[in-house]
Formats: structure tokens, sequence, C-alpha cells
């Protein structure tokens, strides 16, 4: 005898006609023109939706940090921004994520994956004299000589951007700026030459506890960098 099937509760009906279209666009911190929903200091974050019939109203999960929530048997997976950025581009890129609870820094982050603190890469916020801000990335147990940077950058007179400018030019908070989709056409970036040299590479997604990983080639592709040497003194700049 086959089994009856039930009619939908008013409940599932309306969650159903709610999310019929499948895909949909919130708003969150640094939006960039041209971008889904655009927005003064704001970003769209896509929803992704699955139906998943197998997950029961009466079980529903908490997922803590993750950025995924079970309501009335459907499955919300979160894209950020810069998941967006790199499915536009066609960049590979793996997501991974670590306990949000994990204390900030790149050789933490990289304690938690059983990866090398070279490979967790450091997002690096500088201004020059000129007013300019650029973006430096180098690798987690690194930091760039002074003398390159001011050799890569053109300008003698650099310093670490301030916490509050960071966040105005990013869009995030310091410890895990994303190294792509937030810079204008014209703003640079540079990458150290050593980290073209690892398999693969971490780098914040813009959520404490979301990482993005993907291989070197794919990071300066994806963040338009100019590849130099940043942290051997014995070397020169070679700015490509």
């Amino acid at each position: 005898m086959s089994k009856t099937k039930k009619a939908p509760t008013r409940e599932r009906r309306a969650v159903h006609h709610q999310l019929e279209e499948k895909r949909y666009f919130m708003t969150s911190r640094a939006a960039q023109p041209g971008q889904g929903i655009t927005m003064p200091g704001v970003c769209r974050v896509r929803l992704e939706v699955a139906w998943c019939f197998k997950i029961m109203v009466s079980k529903k999960r908490t997922y803590g940090s993750s950025p995924q929530t079970v309501c009335q048997g459907i499955v919300v997976l979160m894209k950020l921004p810069a998941h967006i950025y790199l499915d536009e581009q066609g960049i590979a890129y793996e997501t991974k994520e670590f306990p949000a609870t994990t204390e900030k820094g790149a050789r933490n982050v990289a304690c938690a994956f059983g990866f090398r603190a070279h490979q967790m890469v450091k997002t690096l916020i500088f201004e020059s004299g000129t007013g300019e801000r650029v973006l430096v990335m180098v690798g987690g147990d690194k930091s760039a000589v002074s003398g390159h940077l001011k050799k890569a950058i053109g300008n003698r007179n650099i310093k670490m951007a301030r916490p509050e400018v960071v966040q105005e030019v990013t869009g995030y908070e310091i410890g895990s700026v994303p190294p792509f989709h937030w810079q204008p056409t014209d703003f640079r970036s540079f990458v150290d030459e050593a980290l073209t040299e690892e398999p693969m590479l971490g780098v914040g997604a813009g959520v404490w506890g979301q990482e993005i990983l993907l291989t070197p080639a794919n990071l300066v592709r994806a963040s338009r960098a100019i590849v130099c040497n940043l942290t051997d003194r014995d070397r020169a700049v070679a700015v490509e």
C-alpha cells in the first residue's frame, strides 16, 4: 500500500513561497558598485538555498559560527563577497572553517589546519607619504623589509595603516581581511615572491572562522597583485 502524501502545512507553504527563487541577496559591510545591491558601506551576501528533505523541522541543528543554518527543512548556505568574487572570476578555491574562538593570528589559523604559518597570508594595509593606500601580502611568519617595501611602493615615507583606516579602505576589521573583491581598479596590491613557492595558501574570507584556500597563481590573479621580493634582505626587490 502506498503512503499518503501529507499536505504541506501553512508554515511550510509560506517558507517555500519566500524562497521559491532559490537565491537571495543580503546586505553587510563593504559593498562595491555593480555587485548586486549597492549601498554605502555595505556589500552583498548571497544565500544559496538548497532543499534538504532529510532534515526534519523537529531536528533543527545549530552550527555556531558556521555560515549555515537550518530552517523548516531548508539548508541555507551563505556565500561571502570574497567567495562570490572568485566564483564570478572563475577562480578555483576551497573553503575551510576553524573555531571562531581561535586566537587571532596567522600561526593559530595554520595550527588549526595543520599548515605551516608561512602558508597563511597576512593582508596588511600601508599608507604612503602621497596618501596612497596599498595592500601588502606576506607569509604568516614573515614581515616585510622596510627598505624593500619602500622601493616597491616607490615612496620613502610609508607606515602601517591604523585599524580605522583599514576598515575604511577594505570594509573589514583587521584579522580577516580578504585580499580581493574590495579594491578599486587603480588600487595597488603587492605579494611577496616567497609565497609563490608554496603549493597552497590560506587567506581570510572576511569573517573570522572562515578561510579561503587557493594556489599562489590564483591569489595573484584574484588580487591583481604585483609580485616582488619583500622579505629577503639579501635579494633585490625586482618588481614584476
